[in-house]
């Protein structure tokens, strides 16, 4: 049984992104995994290349490596990805190593409520996910329309539209999947060390420049106020 990622972009309304979540799910065939990647599971800010990725980060890049395949809904958001969704394809590729996108498969497609812009956003996810050596699918490309009446109060999906271009989505993702075994393309190695413990190596790379020292997870916080050296 082929695991799918399903990395969704938050939309504008939180309950409308829990709904379409839930409505992947409902349409993903019993042949299929779908596993929810959490994009609150990364640090807020892009990898740093001179600090070692911490346990969150490497965590999460080892949720994605184990995948065989993932599925990207993104909508747009001022002409572009929501920023979170790009953080964390950040820390999924290749800036800090190893990259856990290289050789992915990977599929992607539009998510919006009504006629919001969405062709630049699926352009820039597609130019990211591409950079990072991903393997992706580059048609068709399908977009989830949301209308005003498409989900009810128990929050269940009753249009039929959305429903089929849901599971129309997941099939192509698990054909694509499933092709690219068939034809034996092998990923490269995804070797990921455990995270270093914060007082071997962190803080000695940070105590050598100004700045505020680094939490357990690699986020910089200002937990002293410290004099230039003289």
């Amino acid at each position: 049984m082929a695991t799918i990622g399903l990395l969704l972009g938050p939309l504008p309304r939180a309950r409308t992104t829990r709904r379409v979540a839930r409505l992947m799910h409902e349409a993903a065939s019993s042949s299929t995994r779908l596993v929810e990647l959490d994009l609150t599971a990364v640090p807020h800010h892009a990898p740093y290349t001179d600090v070692p990725a911490g346990a969150t980060a490497l965590a999460w890049k080892r949720a994605v490596a184990d995948l065989d395949g993932l599925l990207v809904l993104t909508p747009a958001h001022e002409r572009s990805v929501p920023g979170a969704l790009k953080n964390a394809l950040d820390w999924a590729g290749g800036a800090v190593a190893p990259n856990a996108l290289a050789g992915l498969p990977v599929v992607i497609a539009g998510v919006c409520e009504g006629q919001a812009p969405r062709f630049s956003a699926i352009q820039h996810l597609r130019a990211v996910l591409a950079d990072s050596g991903a393997h992706l699918k580059s048609q068709p490309e399908i977009t989830l329309t949301i209308a005003p009446d498409s989900f009810g109060e128990d929050d269940a999906c009753g249009d039929d539209a959305l429903t089929v271009g849901a599971r129309e989505l997941l099939s192509i993702a698990a054909g694509f999947v499933a092709h690219q075994s068939r034809t034996g393309i092998e990923r490269e190695a995804r070797t990921l060390p455990d995270a270093l413990e914060p007082d071997v190596l962190v803080p000695d790379i940070l105590e050598a420049a100004t700045g505020p020292r680094s939490a357990v997870d690699g986020v910089p916080v200002v937990d002293e106020v410290r004099a230039p050296a003289p």
